[in-house]
């Protein structure tokens, strides 16, 4: 994993080129340094890739040492000095916005910077502009003088000091005398309140006569209110047969890749956007992906793997991406490649790596696990082998854990499995879960907190499309069934926007059609509600959702 030396790209108050990123650390170049080939690193992010591998640069691999490092152009140096960024102690109240060139100078000298009191045995930390008035006002461990006696303590004791003491004492006695005063003129008083209680109860007897009568009025008030009552329950049920109000509308873009239909794999990409609940055409992919996988990774969006000719053993090896904040879209080969040609796989991003799990590869299912570094050098590591090979399966994270959901062990539906398997990608650990209800591939997968939702598919039975929705409970470890979908759905793609699941496309076994349909299911109402269809019918497609416009 990279270290992180240089500015975070948080601290900067416009988002600052790709180009004056350090590509060790990934964050702004700090102190930078250059190889003869002009690779710009951070300074000490270099001289620790140095310490630790080879001594050669991780961008072009040329022979590389701390003697050879040299200095940037003045022209870089210059404008990274001038970038506005907020104070190392932003996060403790300070406001100050400056040049980087001028951090050296504010940050000693910051009314923000953490101190330690210097009371002895106090240890707390305060911002250097709160720490005067605690030493000398509020630390319970300042000294104090006693004024009688002139001894000096901490003033943690000074409440329990002989002279204070006996201060208390003093004033307990003076107390108790205006106490016994007190108690004199409340026993007066409770005379008084006898007296005036007598009169209220002889007030009380002209109350109940009065009762009596409120009493006779109020049966009549009853019989008055079961009819009401019986009006208002005719009415409740009147309301009930009224149409309820559908769900608002998705308050985030969901992006459908790639896929197949009809006419072959596709590389088509478009996007439902909030508000106006319409489909956009975005720009295609490089290549054409059906049974792809793809993941969200900060702003970027990294498509992997799939098929490009219609047979299971035309698939591809690459990486794509789009990065949604880069106009125009555009996407972009990623710079390393998976370790196998395949398609019927998932992935998942832990910890800056992509783990790749199961797939189909060159007419055989694949039981292994990769992790992908997504930084520099993109090292690539086969993590383990699951106890069976698997694909066209679904796939979530929790932590440092991830979970396979069914899928089938060959390309054949009739090989479909219930199987639910957690690995722990710190401590390999392998573990069998609580199985699925019943054999099922082809599936989609979104996590909803601690559970994941498990749509569509195929089951190994004759019955072989399905639109039953399940909810696994990775913590309780066990399922329940959820309300169907409308439609019957083997291989759609799914993502989820809030408390909104939205499900795209797919294949109807029973219609013998590629699917252009979309419904979305509302976890608070728990009900499902049809939403514009798509521009293109599209099975084997994957999905990813933003939280932002682009």
């Amino acid at each position: 994993m990279a270290c992180c030396s240089g500015y975070s790209t948080n601290r900067f108050k416009i988002t600052v080129d790709s180009n004056f990123l350090c590509p060790i650390c990934a964050e702004v170049l700090k102190d930078p340094v250059q190889c003869q080939n002009q690779h710009y690193f951070c300074k000490n992010c270099i001289k620790k890739h140095l310490e630790k591998n080879a001594k050669s640069c991780p961008i072009c691999v040329q022979d590389l040492s701390e003697e050879t490092l040299a200095q940037p152009p003045r022209i870089l140096t210059d404008y990274l000095n001038g970038l506005m960024i907020s104070c190392d102690h932003s996060e403790r109240g300070c406001t100050e916005v400056l040049p980087v060139s001028g951090l050296q100078a504010h940050v000693p000298e910051c009314n923000y910077r953490p101190i330690v009191c210097t009371n002895e045995k106090c240890g707390q930390t305060f911002n250097q502009e709160d720490l005067t008035e605690h030493v000398i006002s509020a630390c319970e461990y300042r000294l104090v003088h006693c004024p009688d006696c002139e001894d000096e303590m901490i003033y943690k004791k000074f409440s329990k000091h002989a002279c204070v003491l006996s201060k208390d004492l003093n004033k307990l006695g003076l107390e108790w005398s205006e106490i016994k005063n007190v108690l004199g003129e409340i026993c007066n008083s409770q005379k008084e309140m006898c007296n005036s209680q007598k009169e209220i109860c002889d007030s009380q007897k002209e109350m109940y006569c009065s009762q009596k009568e409120m009493y006779n009025s109020q049966k009549e008030m009853d019989h008055s209110q079961k009819e009401i009552l019986k009006s208002v329950q005719s009415l409740a049920h009147d309301k009930q047969n009224i149409p309820q109000a559908p769900p608002p509308n998705v308050i985030a873009t969901v992006m459908v890749i790639g896929g197949k239909n009809a006419e072959g794999n596709l590389c088509s990409v478009e996007a439902l956007y909030p508000g106006s609940q319409t489909w956009k055409v975005l720009q295609s992919m490089q290549e054409s992906r059906g049974s792809a996988a793809s993941v969200m990774y900060g702003n970027d969006v990294i498509v992997s793997g799939g098929r490009s000719e219609p047979s299971l053993l035309g698939c591809s090896d690459t990486i794509e991406k789009l990065s949604l904040v880069c106009k125009p879209l555009r996407w972009i080969p990623f710079p390393v490649k998976l370790p196998l040609k395949i398609c019927g796989h998932k992935v998942v991003v832990i910890n800056n790596c992509l783990y790749l799990v199961g797939g189909f590869n060159e007419g055989n299912s694949c039981g292994a696990i990769y992790s992908i570094l997504l930084l520099p050098p993109y090292t690539i590591e086969l993590k383990c082998q699951m106890t069976q090979p698997i694909c066209f399966h679904g796939l979530q994270a929790f932590e440092e854990s991830v979970f396979v959901f069914g899928g089938s062990t060959s390309s054949s539906m009739q090989n479909a499995v219930n199987s639910v398997l957690s690995y722990n990608t710190v401590s390999d650990e392998k573990k069998e879960m609580q199985p699925l209800p019943f054999a099922n591939c082809d599936v989609a997968t979104v996590r909803w907190n601690d559970n994941v939702i498990i749509i569509g598919g195929t089951t190994n039975t004759s019955v072989s499309l399905i639109n039953t929705v399940i909810l696994y409970s990775v913590k309780e470890n066990k399922h329940k069934m959820l309300p169907s979908m409308k439609h019957a759905r083997s291989s759609c793609g799914a993502t989820i926007a809030g408390n909104k699941v939205i499900v795209m496309g797919g294949y109807d076994w029973f219609e013998k059609k590629y699917l252009d349909s979309v419904e979305c299911f509302d976890l608070d109402r728990q009900v499902w509600q049809e939403l514009p269809v798509m521009n293109e019918a599209r099975s084997e497609a994957t999905a990813v959702v933003y939280a932002g416009l682009f």
